[in-house]
């Protein structure tokens, strides 16, 4: 493969585009930005939880596919609690997304169509964002290619052929289904493309009239193949799923939250209206875009693209790119999942959008006039699209923090508060180590961001965890106090249920002192010094008693 790499300028473009695209997804990861919100709730329950406990419904009802979350826990157990294992597996997931359709669109649109396609999936912002973040969406990104990848080579080779794909396509669905909840959308148009194929085409072309009688047989390996898809997500469901949603609906947390992004029943017109400005908005931002019809020329150049793949007869890739989106909006109008809005839980379609419109974009170049003039045009789109990468990562380590200001100074200071806090005592999390509870209901539902970086900064930075016959108890001496450390979204707290908690734990330590450290306006640390009453210490009470 190196030696054909560069053969043609087109070759070469694509090899530069994913090198840039690399580079930038590396930058941003060795960036190391502070968690921000969402990843917090995740990690917070990574640091607490040992991995058979992963499949039960997480905290801050956070909804992940169970197989992010153990590999996850793995790099955690491997290279130990820090942004940097957290953010390896979905960096690996991000990589390997590209390097997989960079290959697959080499082979399924040569040329200037597939230049076009590989650029606007390297350099987008979200895409490379999404690498660099704790959460699954890269992971959905990562199969949503595998599995199209495997299904345009099924489409693209000889009947006698696709047995390999086929099985390929066997054996990467279960995983698929255990790490990325996204998937069923792009198993739609796995199955119809592959159904589509095996009754309709042979070798490529058209089935004779004489064998059509027999093209219904011929759907039974898609009908398998769906199958097997919905046996793994009726496994997940009783393993993890079921539990999860439960738990969800009956908060109505994720209710609210994604309540702007379902179709509006209002009236036709309000349904029109989301429509256009969601298919205009930063589901397509591929390469670059925005809300407010920011998208609209990745919009363009894809139904551009839908034409051209029409024109060229291409029915598989139309079913394999279409499918996602009618099962996507058809979840929505059910209320099962959004659509739209936000480009990170949209993520599955961003391969077909990037292939479809660099389609159209190859279209576009066709027209010129002139085989120089064409060169110079796509010369200069792969320089900016390259520049505009590497500008993408350089600009991560130029402002370390980007926007999370507030994120960087609760790091800060939960970097020095736990080294200092463990001098001349013992430190133990109220929550976490002792099972303290102090304010259960606002530790879960308000400020709930500072509250998980809490938890993740106690285990990252604080010391080891407790155990309930931990030999540190022996240790503690009114000179060598315990501090125990909980917190608290305004440094408000209930003192009937302080003072409850004091008088439960009075026969076995006295209070010596209380602090209330703010970090900012949302996120205190509220630090109990505690004297054994006798030698050796006995251990703490849960709080309130099970």
């Amino acid at each position: 493969m190196r030696r054909h790499l560069f053969r043609t300028p087109e070759n070469g473009a694509v090899a530069a585009l994913v090198f840039a695209g690399v580079v930038a997804r590396l930058l941003r990861y060795l960036a190391c930005f502070p968690l921000r919100e969402s990843e917090s709730y995740v990690a917070a329950t990574l640091v607490t939880r040992s991995l058979s406990e992963l499949p039960r419904p997480l905290d801050y009802e956070t909804v992940c596919p169970v197989g992010f979350l153990w590999l996850e826990g793995l790099a955690l157990r491997i290279f130990g609690p820090s942004e940097y294992a957290l953010r390896l597996v979905p960096l690996l997931f991000g990589i390997g997304a590209l390097l997989v359709f960079a290959r697959a669109t080499r082979r399924t649109l040569p040329g200037p169509p597939g230049v076009f396609a590989v650029g606007m999936l390297a350099v987008a912002y979200q895409s490379i964002r999404q690498s660099a973040e704790c959460k699954h969406y890269t992971a959905d990104l990562f199969f949503a290619v595998l599995l199209g990848a495997l299904t345009l080579g099924f489409l693209e080779a000889p009947r006698e052929r696709r047995r390999a794909w086929r099985i390929g396509l066997s054996v990467c669905l279960p995983a698929a289904v255990v790490c990325s909840l996204t998937s069923g959308f792009v198993v739609a148009g796995v199955v119809l493309a592959i159904g589509w194929a095996d009754a309709f085409e042979k070798r490529g072309e058209a089935v004779p009239s004489d064998d059509r009688q027999r093209r219904w047989p011929r759907l039974l390996p898609s009908g398998g193949l769906a199958a097997l898809a919905v046996g793994c997500f009726a496994v997940l469901w009783v393993f993890q799923l079921s539990a999860v949603l439960q738990s969800v609906h009956r908060t109505g947390v994720l209710t609210e939250v994604w309540s702007g992004v379902y179709p509006p029943a209002s009236s036709p017109g309000a349904l029109l209206a989301w429509l256009l400005a969601t298919h205009t908005g930063r589901m397509f931002a591929y390469p670059f875009g925005g809300n407010h019809f920011g998208s609209v020329a990745t919009t363009v150049l894809f139904v551009l693209g839908l034409a051209e793949a029409r024109r060229r007869r291409r029915t598989g890739l139309l079913l394999l790119v279409g499918a996602p989106f009618l099962a996507g909006l058809a979840a929505a109008f059910l209320h099962l999942y959004p659509y739209g809005d936000n480009d990170r839980l949209v993520v599955y379609l961003a391969p077909g959008i990037c292939l479809t419109a660099g389609l159209g974009a190859g279209t576009l170049l066709t027209r010129l006039t002139g085989e120089a003039k064409r060169r110079r045009v796509l010369l200069g789109v792969v320089t900016a699209l390259v520049l505009a990468g590497l500008a993408i990562g350089v600009e991560s380590l130029w402002r370390p923090s980007g926007n999370l200001d507030g994120e960087e100074r609760e790091r800060r200071f939960a970097r020095g508060f736990w080294p200092e806090v463990g001098l001349a005592g013992e430190a133990a999390a109220a929550r976490d180590d002792l099972h303290v509870a102090l304010d259960p209901d606002r530790w879960m539902f308000g400020r709930t961001g500072w509250a998980a970086a809490f938890r993740y900064h106690r285990a990252v930075y604080g010391p080891k965890p407790w155990r309930d016959a931990d030999e540190r108890w022996g240790l503690l001496t009114p000179e060598h106090p315990l501090r125990v450390v909980a917190w608290s979204p305004d440094g408000d707290r209930s003192p009937e249920r302080e003072q409850e908690w004091l008088a439960a734990i009075a026969p076995r330590f006295r209070l010596l002192r209380r602090q209330d450290l703010s970090v900012n306006p949302y996120s205190h640390y509220l630090v109990y010094e505690l004297a054994p009453v006798s030698r050796p210490a006995e251990p703490l009470p849960a709080f309130p008693p099970p």
